[in-house]
């Protein structure tokens, strides 16, 4: 009984982990994204990664979230600064496992920038080119379909609020 029960909670564990793999909210088993409203027209937008979550995507994943506030937001823009991302090395009796976290703090605007140039990133602004922090500007539109297609999300992935 007790062998049996340990062999389903192992495979529930293992099955959870490959959860990360999508875009979703943060829960403490499999990760996802969160965000913290600072004032009306700034948040710190975060994605929680397990060990089946590179980087990258990661880091693709929170750039979405950002996106997807701006537009629930009505906002035609939005740039990004503070973009922190790490990977932590986690030991134990079953080896290592890499666990990945990206934050990226934004500002929501209220005029549109698209640029000749078609993506997420679309610019810094002049003024921040050799800021410590730089910043970008990214157009709300382009960068959603650009991450739902390098991502392969559906709308109903994007936008859920589970």
């Amino acid at each position: 009984m007790f062998a049996r029960l340990l062999t389903i909670t192992a495979a529930l564990v293992s099955l959870n982990g490959c959860v990360s793999h999508v875009y979703q909210p943060y829960n403490i088993l499999s990760g996802g994204f969160s965000e913290k409203k600072v004032s009306e027209k700034h948040y710190s937008v975060q994605y929680k990664g397990n060990s089946n979550l590179k980087l990258q995507k990661t880091l693709d994943f929170t750039l979405l979230r950002a996106a997807v506030i701006a537009h629930k937001s009505g906002a035609p823009s939005f740039m990004s600064s503070q973009v922190n991302a790490k990977t932590t090395y986690v030991h134990d009796q079953y080896g290592t496992s890499e666990i990945t976290d990206a934050t990226v703090d934004i500002e929501l605007l209220s005029k549109n920038v698209r640029s000749s140039k078609s993506g997420c990133w679309i610019k810094p602004p002049k003024a921040e080119q050799n800021h410590r922090y730089p910043r970008f500007i990214h157009d709300t539109a382009s960068c959603i379909d650009e991450l739902k297609e390098k991502l392969d999300l559906t709308d109903d992935q994007i936008y859920r609020e589970e």
